[in-house]
């Protein structure tokens, strides 16, 4: 969502979009639009006094932490229609297990990068690559980009 709205405001100022297993907005969505009706089941429960807490398993306490973040992060709509940014090459890093994806999440990411022909990568772990296997995002991330040069 953020690399979405962030792409809409200085389009001219990105190479490449790197979606990592990741929400894609269309015009007017917000974050519980794209999950539609999976934000009942997978988010809602971890809204608490108008903020969302971790809702991906045991919350880290050390570096990087995870903090709540204001509930209307996930409810605001995005405003897509610059024309630029669908000049910005884009790619989508599908998260794998045992080589499938998650058939719940690609209706939140994976099947619009599909649609909208971006260069599709796979990588075998959990959503959070970031934290539980970072040397091997950096590789994948690095081979995304050499393939874009």
């Amino acid at each position: 969502m953020v690399i979405s709205g962030v792409a809409e405001q200085v389009p001219d100022r990105i190479g490449q979009l790197i979606y990592l297993d990741a929400m894609v907005p269309d015009n007017g969505q917000s974050a519980r639009d794209v999950c539609g009706p999976l934000w009942d089941q997978m988010m809602a429960p971890f809204v608490k006094d108008s903020v969302m807490q971790y809702p991906f398993g045991k919350s880290s306490s050390g570096i990087p932490g995870d903090l709540p973040q204001p509930f209307k992060t996930f409810t605001e709509p995005l405003k897509i229609g610059n024309p630029q940014v669908k000049t910005i090459p884009s790619a989508f890093i599908v998260m794998t297990k045992n080589g499938e994806s998650n058939p719940l999440n690609d209706k939140m990411g994976l099947d619009k990068a599909r649609a909208r022909s971006w260069k599709i990568y796979s990588m075998e772990g959990g959503h959070y690559p970031m934290r539980e296997q970072p040397a091997q995002l950096v590789r994948k991330l690095e081979e995304v980009i050499r393939s874009h040069e």
